[in-house]
């Protein structure tokens, strides 16, 4: 699903240079949450997990999708309008980011500290794209 999503972002890309960093943000924010969800699924799958994280987690991925499916449309509408609606595809993406945020608070917990850190600082770095 995941790529799914990230390859709904990258494939315009070379459409139009002031997008660029748009379709970046995007891309870096799917690539961290969907890394976070394989390290999060091994751990899941070893039973390290408690049902009640398990729970939340899964509805802040889900709420994470559905941000993401609303940024898509908000991109895709962006560049269909010559960039003149750019503050829907911000109120979208600030969704989208929000979500990330969520779902990934709630999995750094259980990673190995040098991985919570690194995770937590590349989500720093894409807020500021």
């Amino acid at each position: 699903m995941f790529m799914l999503v990230a390859a709904l972002f990258v494939a315009p890309v070379a459409v139009s240079t002031g997008c660029q960093s748009l379709y970046k943000s995007v891309v870096t924010i799917t690539s961290l949450v969907d890394g976070a969800s394989k390290s999060y699924a091994s751990l899941y799958n070893q039973g390290l997990i408690p049902l009640e994280t398990a729970t939340k987690v899964a509805k802040a991925h889900l709420a994470y999708r559905q941000a993401a499916g609303v940024a898509e449309k908000a991109l895709i509408a962006f560049k269909a309008s010559g960039g003149t609606d750019k503050a829907a595809y911000d109120a979208a993406f600030a969704a989208t980011l929000q979500a990330a945020t969520e779902f990934i608070s709630l999995v750094v917990p259980f990673f190995a500290p040098h991985d919570a850190i690194a995770l937590q600082t590349q989500l720093k770095k894409a807020t500021a794209l």
